[in-house]
């Protein structure tokens, strides 16, 4: 077996992804549900990771976790690029823990964002975007912000 099918964290190539059969601890792995295909669920692993990553953890906006019975937190977020995998996860997740979601994202996509639980939809290319995000953000405890489109162009509007 190849250095590539090897777990970094066990060394143990049971653990590897390129094979037939691979081990995996139960914490990592769900059922897919019959509604939905392989090519339809495949980028979730990735897509949830990455949100959570940027949502959650103790170094970075440190948000409380989501429940199924959320309440409102006070708190707000902006989730710059929201149609995205990455983007239409952390929105679910930031709403789903009772955080005030700010989003933008392309017009065509604005009533999608807003069907995944972002409060506040505005089109990026809008003039007004910039302002419009501060007024919906205004007198909340704003987290901070997530980036998931990370471009030259949204990274000049926020520095």
């Amino acid at each position: 077996m190849g250095k590539h099918c090897v777990r970094l964290a066990t060394n143990d190539p049971k653990h590897g992804g390129f094979q037939l059969y691979t081990v995996c601890k139960d914490i990592v792995v769900s059922p897919i549900p019959g509604s939905l295909s392989f090519e339809q669920v495949v980028v979730l692993p990735l897509a949830i990771s990455t949100a959570s990553t940027g949502l959650f953890k103790k170094d970075r906006l440190s948000l409380p976790y989501p429940t199924n019975a959320s309440k409102p937190t006070g708190k707000a977020v902006l989730v710059w690029g929201g149609s995205p995998s990455v983007s239409s996860s952390a929105i679910q997740l930031a709403a789903a823990a009772g955080v005030t979601v700010v989003t933008v994202a392309s017009s065509h996509n604005l009533q999608y964002v807003k069907y995944l639980g972002a409060k506040y939809a505005f089109n990026y290319k809008s003039l007004s975007a910039v302002d419009d995000i501060v007024s919906a953000v205004k007198g909340t405890d704003f987290a901070g912000f997530f980036d998931a489109i990370s471009t030259g162009e949204s990274s000049k509007i926020w520095s």
